[in-house]
């Protein structure tokens, strides 16, 4: 528990602004501020000057900048090591052009490069950068070093100095060692093993500010999924869950080969993934549980441990003396979300982001996750995975096959990028699958989320022979796609994931004819009723530069896709989603504006 706590104080909370911004704001203030503030000391006082009135006004800012950074530390305890590391870059370069000589006119003058008062200030602001970085050091460094590989008595007792509480109940320790400024407390409520170590259900509370209260499930001292966990301090909320995979990749769960190699038979597994639920996002999460991991030769083995996972959280609330006891009770899921991710993606990457897709959208305990990978090579190698897809195709259908015979009734497609092509690849294998099944549709929805795949593709037959295998095609396009955009310019064709307009093409049937209004299959007023277009393009909370993955984190995209596949809605009736066209023909929706608030 303390490596988790460890990890959440070193990686803290998601920046929306990372180094590169902190240099760009570092030189914007430089390029503002380098001519204002010697022109303005110019003006008021002339040269520099051995008096404390000429420096009142750097002081003053000093003043003020290390307030405001210190209050901003106070209030929030992530990320503080930058935080003072870009105030004390900002103050040096106000004190070093505060004392500038106004007779300097540059590096070839004969002058001395620096001045006494110029030295004494450079070595100030660079001791306070060293102390900042040997902090640094300490902290999330040499400190996370010593928790893992020091368990031993001596050292719980000298460095981290336990003892029992003063309330009585659990113990005190100190966070940081001999380093600590006070003591905070833990304890544990629940089932222990032979050895005093949790195991069983149970609640784990530590009020230091990056402790966690951690509800659910333990196995020998080690949290397993699900559980829920509270940041203590900033009160950021994370849920472990169990996502399954089926693959014939011969790449371990976390590698990416150049090559593009199978295996002859599929391997089934499931693994833990935490992942941000509420509140600010955690930088390291998602994350995936290394002890979490099982493999399966076949898939009623993985879709049998989901079930048991899966499950809705109780409390069994009894007196105050009682211990609180959360359960998690199984239920017979029989439906499940496959997810095709794109390229350039290993196996954890993808059960990570749809375990966030899940989390988010608070899918619950009746919709399965469960990811199909496939071998998708590097970056540089697009094209050439593009030409391959033919040959992965007839893995998707085995492996939906293989799902129906687990017991799967109700099975959820949801493809992105060149997942989708993979998909649309498939098509015969899935169709060939469809007949096998009956009357019923071999699955409920397909949902392609900036699908790569070209637009004149998606024709009249192409839509038909999709509709044929489900019985809602979703389609979330995004019209600024910085990579799909980069996609057209060099295939030089037009992509679905930036088509806007409503579908299907109108395109001549055989015979010179628009549509046959004898054929089903061929019939627009047929199809299009079943085929949705979610404009995404004005969305920005949570999009990425990119604009091509935010499926998992745009909280109004988790949430249209929950009630997509959770409560089965159409487009129309959903509640996020506005229709662009009048015509009620023209299935193309946009997401509603964010509120905005307003003063008069």
């Amino acid at each position: 528990m303390e490596e988790r706590r460890q990890l959440r104080q070193a990686k803290g909370r998601l920046m929306a602004r990372g180094v590169c911004s902190a240099i760009s704001e570092v030189a914007m203030f430089l390029g503002f501020s380098l001519y204002g503030l010697a022109a303005l000391r110019t003006q008021l006082f002339g040269n520099p000057q051995q008096d404390i009135g000429y420096l009142a006004l750097p002081i003053l800012v000093t003043i003020c900048a290390v307030a405001f950074t210190l209050n901003r530390t106070i209030a929030n305890k992530d990320n503080v090591a930058s935080l003072w590391a870009k105030t004390w870059i900002m103050l040096l370069v106000v004190w070093e052009l505060w004392l500038w000589p106004e007779t300097r006119s540059g590096p070839w003058r004969e002058e001395p490069w620096m001045t006494d008062d110029e030295k004494v200030v450079l070595s100030v602001f660079l001791s306070l950068e060293a102390i900042t970085l040997l902090a640094w050091i300490w902290i999330y460094k040499v400190y996370p070093f010593l928790v893992k590989y020091c368990h031993q008595k001596f050292a719980l007792r000298c460095f981290w100095r336990i003892r029992p509480a003063d309330t009585g109940e659990g113990y005190s320790y100190l966070p940081y060692g001999w380093t600590s400024l006070s003591r905070r407390e833990f304890r544990y409520r629940g089932d222990k093993d032979e050895n005093g170590r949790p195991h069983g259900f149970g609640e784990w509370q530590d009020n230091s500010y990056h402790g966690e209260v951690l509800n659910g499930t333990w196995q020998h001292g080690q949290p397993v999924v699900p559980f829920v966990s509270r940041c203590f301090g900033s009160g950021a909320i994370s849920r472990g869950l169990k996502t399954g995979y089926g693959t014939k990749r011969l790449e371990g769960l976390s590698e990416l080969h150049w090559t593009r190699e199978r295996t002859e038979t599929f391997l089934f597994g499931t693994c833990g993934v935490e992942c941000s639920a509420s509140g600010a996002f955690l930088a390291h999460l998602p994350q995936l549980f290394e002890y979490h991991q099982k493999t399966f030769p076949h898939a009623e083995q993985m879709v049998h441990d989901l079930q048991s996972t899966a499950g809705s959280e109780t409390r069994d609330a009894r007196d105050a003396n009682s211990t609180a006891r959360m359960s998690f009770l199984a239920t017979p899921a029989d439906s499940v979300l496959v997810f095709v991710h794109g390229y350039n993606c290993p196996i954890d990457w993808a059960c990570m982001r749809l375990g966030q897709l899940m989390t988010l959208g608070n899918f619950g305990s009746s919709v399965l996750p469960l990811v199909f990978s496939w071998p998708t090579g590097r970056i540089p190698s697009f094209f050439q995975v593009r030409k391959q897809l033919v040959d992965f195709a007839p893995d998707l259908a085995e492996f939906l096959a293989c799902l129906r015979r687990a017991g799967v009734k109700e099975m959820h497609l949801m493809a992105h990028s060149m997942g989708c092509e993979l998909v649309t690849a498939a098509l015969e294998h899935l169709e060939r699958l469809n007949q096998e099944g009956g009357s019923q549709p071999l699955v409920k929805t397909i949902s392609f989320c900036n699908a790569s795949c070209p637009l004149s593709d998606f024709e009249q037959p192409m839509l038909s022979r999709i509709m044929g295998i489900c019985e809602r095609l979703t389609l979330y396009v995004d019209r600024d796609d910085f990579a799909l955009w980069a996609l057209e310019l060099l295939a030089r064709t037009k992509v679905l994931g930036c088509h806007t307009e409503p579908f299907p093409l109108v395109s001549p049937c055989p015979g010179g004819d628009v549509e046959d209004p004898e054929d089903p299959a061929t019939s627009l007023a047929a199809l299009r009723p079943r085929i949705d277009v979610v404009d995404c393009s004005s969305m920005d909370a949570n999009v990425n530069g990119m604009r091509h993955g935010y499926f998992d984190l745009n909280t109004n995209l988790v949430a249209d896709l929950k009630e997509l596949i959770v409560d089965q809605k159409r487009a129309a009736q959903r509640s996020r989603l506005l229709r662009i066209y009048s015509d009620p023909n023209y299935n193309v929706f946009s997401f509603l504006a964010p509120p905005v608030f307003v003063t008069y």
